[in-house]
């Protein structure tokens, strides 16, 4: 028997923050057009006890991935590797991470923010009651690649139908015992970048929850899976990405909901269901950094952007050398011994996710990215050649001194390998 319990705390900003996501932003938020929580998900079989928390934000780093891991720790009685931390990557939130992005984080805002992620544990905890546990994988049609090949061997950031998407809809059903719904947790790989603009706002996430708690009931939960080179395929007249409108982007999630929906038809029992948690980290190796010359010329030079960025590493270079590795958080939720939840710290290419499910053809194995602290964006060695955003421009923005190399998808592969196959 599996023991769940489920608790929700509003997020949503007082008054006026700096908003997560854009580089464009110039000013701070003026309005939410709808509003920001924290959910957690307490889960318990045995002796083993997990919890999943997941807020209306981009991502956390890596210093607030520790601190507020020790948070929740010490006023639960969790042991770390059973506290999973996870953001929906809304691009409409407020300003939480250290990243190279306009304005900076509200101090009361994240006290605010932690305060809300760490009761909202302690009440899923506190209402732990006996359910039973299903599983469904739907399909959607939401989101469209968006490395679309250049015909000379890279990449435009410009939709691509015939780009690889994973389009899996995973979604735990969690009743009670005489079959009321309790909660959901419903995983796809689409960044929620729907919208632009000064509203702030959970995207298509939030509007998929709405759905499944109004036409089935409980509490629901989203987590967006490997979903790096993957957005909302919102596109003008000339077949570019666009801003969508509120209406639009409540419609999207709405047909979400209705596709996890339709999904209960093919629910699969976990008949005995027996938690396994691990936390571990992966090594990233990156490329080399630039000399201490190349650094001091981008810090005198006339992009703001490259200088705010080459300023921070010389910053680094001053405490001593570079890091030629990256830590990388993964964890791993064993529901029993066919299903599975894999967390990344990083904006996990599709390609990554789709090869961790590849591994397990056996299982149903759901991977989900924007976990605990994140170190940017993690590619594939397929999509290295063409370069790209997600390769070559990306790495700035999370201040790491230089890109990934093509061999992180093995180390991270290989770490999840030994979890997977770890036994208690």
């Amino acid at each position: 028997m599996i023991e769940a319990g489920v608790a929700i705390r509003d997020i949503t900003p007082k008054g006026t923050v700096w908003m997560d996501g854009y580089g464009a932003r110039d000013r701070p938020s003026e309005g939410v057009y709808a509003p920001l929580t924290a959910r957690a998900l307490a889960l318990r079989t045995g002796e083993t006890t997990a919890a999943i928390v997941v807020a209306d934000i981009l991502n956390l780093d890596r210093t607030q991935e520790a601190l507020l891991r020790e948070s929740i720790c010490t006023a639960t009685g969790l042991d770390p590797e059973a506290v999973i931390l996870c953001a929906t990557h809304t691009h409409c939130g407020a300003r939480v991470a250290d990243l190279m992005t306009p304005g900076d984080p509200d101090p009361a805002y994240l006290t605010h923010l932690w305060g809300a992620m760490r009761d909202a544990v302690a009440e899923a905890l506190d209402r732990l009651q006996p359910a039973k546990l299903t599983f469904s994988r739907a399909r959607s049609c939401m989101g469209i690649n968006r490395r679309l090949p250049d015909g000379e061997g890279g990449v435009r950031f410009h939709p691509n139908p015939e780009g690889v998407i994973d389009r899996d809809l995973d979604t735990f059903w969690l009743t009670t015992p005489d079959g009321a719904p309790l909660a959901s947790v419903t995983t796809y790989g689409c960044h929620p970048t729907s919208r632009s603009g000064y509203l702030l706002g959970p995207d298509y996430p939030g509007f998929l929850r709405a759905g499944i708690e109004r036409e089935w009931g409980g509490t629901a939960l989203f987590l967006t899976g490997c979903a790096g080179n993957i957005r909302p395929a919102f596109l003008d007249a000339n077949g570019r990405f666009r801003s969508a409108e509120v209406a639009e982007v409540e419609a999207a999630g709405e047909a979400m909901a209705a596709e996890a929906l339709a999904g209960r038809a093919g629910t699969v029992a976990l008949d005995a269901p027996s938690l396994r948690v691990t936390l571990g980290t992966a090594s990233l190796p990156i490329a080399e950094a630039p000399q201490r010359e190349r650094l001091e010329a981008l810090a005198a030079g006339d992009d703001p952007a490259a200088a705010k960025w080459a300023r921070r590493i010389l910053e680094k270079l001053a405490e001593g050398p570079l890091p030629e590795r990256t830590l990388f958080t993964i964890q791993t939720l064993r529901l029993d011994a066919r299903h599975a939840f894999v967390f990344l710290a990083g904006e996990v290419v599709t390609e990554i996710g789709l090869r961790i499910k590849q591994t397990y053809p056996y299982q149903a194995i759901t991977p989900v990215a924007y976990s605990n602290g994140l170190v940017g964006y993690v590619p594939s060695r397929s999509i290295h050649p063409q370069g790209g955003y997600e390769v070559l421009g990306s790495y700035r923005f999370y201040y790491q001194p230089a890109p990934f190399t093509p061999d992180v998808e093995d180390v991270i592969l290989a770490e999840v390998k030994r979890q997977m196959e770890f036994e208690c």
